[in-house]
């Protein structure tokens, strides 16, 4: 990140860090983690964000049940 925001500043220019995600074969803990790291760290260099959802291996929502993954929502939603 540090790499990136350098670049931010000395080009001018936003930088956006998109299609991102924990995939689902992880540890739910260890994708939490990994989900508020990543956005604090954009956030705190000034770094657009997007996560990426991927119905076959980074379920951030469930379409059967019409839920969403409450702990990786919360991580990046944070209060």
């Amino acid at each position: 990140m540090a790499l990136i925001a350098s670049y931010r500043q000395s080009q001018g220019r936003a930088v956006y860090n998109g299609e991102w995600g924990p995939q689902d074969g992880g540890a739910l803990e260890s994708r939490v983690r990994l989900v508020t790291e990543v956005r604090q760290q954009c956030e705190d260099a000034g770094v657009g964000w997007a996560i990426w959802e991927d119905p076959v291996n980074m379920n951030l929502f469930d379409s059967q049940a019409g839920t969403w993954l409450t702990e990786i929502i919360d991580a990046l939603l944070p209060p």
